[in-house]
């Protein structure tokens, strides 16, 4: 097998990787806009071993020297043309990981947001929550009127 060969069985393996990636990522937007807790927790342990396994295979990947780029490398090998086909799938792919990947962050930020804002309410129900003015004193009960009286 040529240089060229094994570089391309290496590529070919990342993207095969990659796709799972991106496969999880998308479970996990479909869990995270469902509210599964149980799914997203299922689906994020699933997306790190698939990012474990493509750490795995980006280290494997045969290279020519240490310091060379993938492009660099391609442009000497006998089957330059397809590695490079190759190489230009591989972007694409982390491309829309990464945007799926942010995509979903908002979603968690959004998530975490709604559950603090929940939280806040939860934690004011638990009787006359005591307000406190800027200079950090509590606020008197005499200071405040009612809706119904103003």
């Amino acid at each position: 097998m040529t240089p060229g060969e094994q570089l391309a069985l290496a590529l070919r393996a990342e993207i095969t990787a990659l796709e799972t990636v991106l496969a999880q990522l998308d479970a996990e937007q479909q869990a995270l806009r469902a509210g599964d807790a149980q799914r997203i927790e299922a689906c994020t342990r699933a997306k790190d071993a698939a990012l474990k396994q493509l750490a795995g295979l980006q280290q494997q990947r045969p290279t020519a020297a240490a310091d060379a780029t993938l492009s660099s490398q391609i442009s000497v090998l006998d089957n330059a043309i397809e590695n490079r086909e190759l190489q230009a799938r591989l972007i694409a792919l982390g491309e829309r990981c990464a945007e799926l990947n942010a995509s979903n962050g908002v979603l968690i930020g959004r998530l975490t947001e709604h559950t603090r804002s929940a939280l806040r309410v939860l934690r004011q129900q638990d009787g006359d929550p005591r307000l406190y003015s800027g200079t950090g004193a509590a606020d008197s009960a005499s200071d405040s009127q009612s809706l119904g009286k103003a």
